[in-house]
């Protein structure tokens, strides 16, 4: 069974927190249900599904029934597609781009990579704690910025 990316939005710090769990207890949840934060260890905390993803990068939506991937016309601005202006005058009355694209279904399965969710009601402790997310979390050293440093040590 493959890993699940969990992204919780809190709209009272503004910031978001990611967890990668094992478990699929979430498989048949719809995107706009509200869920338990025990499932995720947040003790009294409630979560609203917004959104997700498949393995392959494609993203849920609420309006659209199922698990499957199914092929739309979507406009600018819908939840998938970034359309923008022609930027040459054409004959036609529109300034806009319409397009076919692949979307996901929204109900969780098997295929769901990553679930966004959004906390609704708070509980007593905060994520960080609750969690063990330290403030200053310690930033990790690329392969390239090490290479860097033995080079300019070396020149020395």
């Amino acid at each position: 069974m493959a890993a699940i990316r969990f992204e919780i939005g809190d709209p009272k710090t503004k910031r978001t927190y990611g967890k990668t769990i094992e478990n699929y207890f979430l498989t048949g949840k719809k995107v706009g249900d509200v869920v338990d934060g025990q499932l995720l260890g947040l003790a009294n905390y409630q979560l609203k599904i917004t959104g997700g993803s498949d393995s392959a990068g494609f993203p849920m939506r609420g309006d659209i029934d199922g698990i499957g991937r199914k092929r739309i016309v979507l406009d600018s601005g819908d939840i998938g597609f970034k359309g923008k202006k022609r930027k040459k005058a054409h004959k036609q009355n529109h300034y806009f781009i319409t397009k076919r694209k692949s979307i996901r279904g929204n109900t969780i399965s098997q295929f769901t990579q990553q679930i966004n969710l959004r906390v609704v009601k708070e509980g007593e402790k905060s994520i960080k704690e609750l969690w063990g997310i330290s403030d200053k979390e310690p930033k990790e050293t690329s392969e390239k910025e090490i290479a860097e440093t033995q080079k300019t040590e070396a020149k020395k």
